[in-house]
């Protein structure tokens, strides 16, 4: 009723002013940072800040509807939908975080070849990308890396310590019979960070060592039709992909990366995804495992 007289806008407004505490964060695709970061620790962040928490799709948002919130968060946006959010928030005295658990910025480093959808996205993005970060009052980061690579863009980054889910089946596996599991979990542009660990698997897979490979999600090409390689289909679930891995019960997990500056702005995530599931981990001597291996 109040809307269709046209006064429930006023009365909100009225009303927020005076306990305006509440927090959004928002996404324009929901990914697996979304629910880590945000998703599974909801009520625990509305808890220990005394702020009601909120997630969004960016395309679900009103401009009009952002002056109820403390804080807007925008989590790995770059749509052009964000960006007007973006400039709604400051409007309305929010402040703005943009929470980059990727620099996007340098997405060419890592994907190699142009036509990759990937980096034709991020490519296309880049403007508004831009716009975001430098726009925003704050850029959160989860790695110390990271923070040289934002600093340039705005002054004020800040580098947030990544936690674990534990969710109490952490407890080393049973013991397997049969050869060596060793295994590899990962997205799908691995292809050049994997050039220097196919130069020890080839020779490995030919002279028929009691090993077996095993790949989570990505794949090399030259591995795919082998004999000794076994695949599984990704999954986004995050609690599906937890119990996938734990129930491969690898030996060793192999976590390559080269030191690259968009590396620098990732976590050790694949480090603790290991040793959490009770695999030995073999990580690259790059800053983010460095800093925590």
């Amino acid at each position: 009723l109040a809307d269709r007289v046209g006064v429930y806008r006023p009365l909100s407004r009225l009303r927020w002013s005076l306990r305006r505490k509440r927090v959004l964060v928002l996404y324009d695709t929901l990914t697996v940072s979304t629910h880590l970061y945000y998703g599974h620790a909801l009520d625990r962040l509305s808890l220990a800040t005394g702020r009601e928490w909120l997630i969004r799709s960016t395309q679900d948002q009103s401009p009009e509807d952002l002056y109820s919130f403390h804080a807007v968060i925008f989590q790995r946006a770059v749509s052009a939908k964000a960006v007007e959010l973006l400039e709604a928030a400051k409007r309305q005295g929010c402040h703005t975080i943009y929470d980059a658990d990727d620099n996007l910025l340098l997405i060419d480093q890592v994907i190699e070849d142009p036509r990759h959808p990937w980096r034709v996205h991020f490519g296309e993005a880049r403007d508004r990308i831009t716009a975001l970060l430098a726009g925003v009052d704050e850029v959160k980061v989860y790695s110390p890396t990271a923070e040289a690579s934002f600093a340039g863009i705005n002054s004020r980054v800040t580098v947030v310590r990544p936690y674990h889910i534990l969710d109490g089946s952490e407890s080393p596996p049973p013991a397997r019979e049969g050869p060596a599991r060793i295994g590899f979990l990962g997205s799908y542009y691995k292809d050049a960070e994997f050039k220097p660990v196919l130069e020890a698997i080839l020779p490995m897979l030919e002279e028929s060592y009691p090993l077996q490979f095993e790949f989570f999600g990505f794949c090399p090409a030259v591995l795919k039709r082998h004999p000794g390689v076994n695949r599984i289909p990704w999954t986004s679930d995050y609690s599906e992909f937890r119990r996938t891995l734990r129930e491969r019960r690898w030996d060793v997990g192999l976590a390559p990366l080269r030191d690259l500056e968009f590396n620098r702005c990732k976590t050790d995530i694949r480090y603790r995804e290991y040793v959490a599931a009770g695999i030995a981990a073999i990580v690259s001597d790059a800053p983010i495992y460095r800093d925590s291996v």
